[in-house]
């Protein structure tokens, strides 16, 4: 197979030989905002009941190394702390999201790469590059399989994860092309995930699984361990045969190194933490709050009116758990309505009991309409929400796309707040620290100096 029509070769090999210097400015601060965003939600979430049994399950399963994790402890070897830092980033939902691909790909890519990078004693430039060659080659991927390999039912983030994972640990091992490719491959046969998943903690888990999977696929692949060429694009088991009904666009693979999805069509943070379906309607919903300077009681419908996409993203009417709960329009839209917000703090058993926020999530309706977004591909999670006031009157909001989206870009002080409001009650001022570390991370001799937070918090 020649290597333009073998995928995995033609990636390994963009890996293997990327420079810092290849790279242009803007891709370089698009993936730092990625990395200021994920380690900060990471943080937030580091005493999550589920980190820690992904904790649990990492101090059985692996041995001691020199990985890193958000539970502090024991270091781990490197396939355990991504593990447990994959599983810390994803499980508020609160991370970013690409649509090269529908993907969380900053939550499978960082750990696995900081996991490699505290293993070797790379440096911070190092770690830089390799979370780009990953989350592009994630991407790349996502793009030769089109968004139907999401609505065929596969959850795209753990699918492709392990293999963005293995990328960027095989560029922090400074693998060559072929082994690289390996790597790749071994990825892609490890890889797993569907979308009946969303609303359990096997979501998150599966998110560290992938992470995992992509750290010892590079690992593996260095040890000598090797796969079939054609992995992606065989007509006999193949990638895209097997998962997708065989729509592979190679195009999109040999786009690599000249296309940057992180900067097109860029990256999605988000500013609620639940799922990207909910972040229109929850934000339609305030604004309307704030426009008639009244609050949720005086509202008696709330119907919200959206695109396939967040229908099927968003399968929770009446959510029992707070993991259902993040997949709940009457969820998300009921607190906005209750609470006149929506953060962290709501990701609460407590409050999805609270009667005042059952009667909330009851006036709220959902209905799909697949002329929503007009026709436009800047617009997959549109919503327009219609509230009716107690005096009869209505106020209707359309957004189609929320505050954080690619085309309605989050600000950096934005970005920069939400950071701060995920990092400072554990870090404590040290969260300005690991900021400006970030903010410069090139600058770093070694990129585990963003853990000296757990001496600084311990002292």
């Amino acid at each position: 197979m020649s290597f333009e029509n073998d995928a995995a070769l033609h990636l390994g090999a963009w890996v293997s030989g990327l420079g810092q210097d290849d790279l242009p400015s803007e891709v370089r601060q698009a993936a730092k905002r990625c990395l200021m965003d994920v380690i900060g939600v990471a943080l937030a979430a580091s005493s999550h009941p589920t980190v820690a049994m992904a904790g649990r399950h990492a101090g059985t399963v692996f041995a001691p190394g020199k990985g890193q994790s958000v539970l502090g402890g024991l270091p781990l070897a490197a396939p355990g702390a991504a593990l447990v830092n994959a599983t810390a980033a994803h499980v508020l939902d609160f991370d970013d999201t690409c649509f090269d691909g529908i993907v969380h790909a900053s939550a499978a890519v960082w750990p696995a790469v900081q996991a490699v990078a505290d293993m070797t004693d790379a440096s911070g430039a190092k770690l830089l590059t390799a979370f780009i060659a990953g989350v592009e080659v994630e991407y790349a991927i996502g793009r030769a399989l089109t968004d139907g390999l999401y609505y065929r039912g596969w959850w795209n983030s753990g699918l492709l994860g392990a293999i963005g994972a293995a990328a960027g640990g095989a560029h922090v091992l400074g693998l060559d092309a072929p082994t690289s490719a390996h790597a790749l491959r071994l990825a892609a046969g490890m890889a797993g995930g569907i979308r009946a998943v969303f609303g359990a903690s096997s979501k998150p888990m599966g998110l560290g699984h992938a992470s995992k999977a992509g750290v010892e696929s590079a690992l593996l692949a260095q040890g000598g361990i090797g796969s079939s060429s054609g992995m992606f694009e065989s007509a006999n088991g193949g990638f895209a045969a097997t998962l997708n009904g065989g729509i592979w666009k190679q195009d999109e693979i040999l786009k690599i190194g000249r296309h940057f999805s992180l900067v097109s069509p860029g990256i999605a943070f988000k500013s609620y933490p639940a799922c990207s379906a909910t972040q229109a309607a929850v934000e339609a919903t305030l604004l309307l709050l704030d426009e008639a300077a009244c609050d949720g009681d005086s509202v008696v419908a709330a119907a919200c009116t959206v695109t396939p996409l967040v229908v099927a993203c968003l399968t929770y009417d009446r959510p029992c758990s707070i993991a259902e709960a993040q997949f709940s329009l009457p969820f998300a839209v009921g607190t906005a309505l209750a609470k006149g917000r929506f953060d962290v703090s709501c990701l609460s058993e407590h409050w999805l009991k609270d009667a005042g926020l059952q009667a909330a999530m009851q006036k709220v309706t959902m209905t799909a309409d697949e002329s929503l977004s007009g026709g436009n591909s800047n617009y997959p999670e549109a919503a327009e929400v219609a509230l009716t006031f107690a005096n009869g009157s209505q106020l209707k909001k359309f957004l189609g796309a929320a505050t954080g989206m690619p085309t309605r870009p989050m600000s950096q002080d934005r970005l920069v707040a939400k950071f701060k409001s995920c990092t400072q009650p554990l870090l404590g001022d040290h969260s300005e620290t690991l900021l400006s570390q970030i903010l410069e991370i090139e600058r770093l001799p070694a990129a585990s100096s963003l853990w000296d937070w757990r001496t600084a918090t311990d002292a």
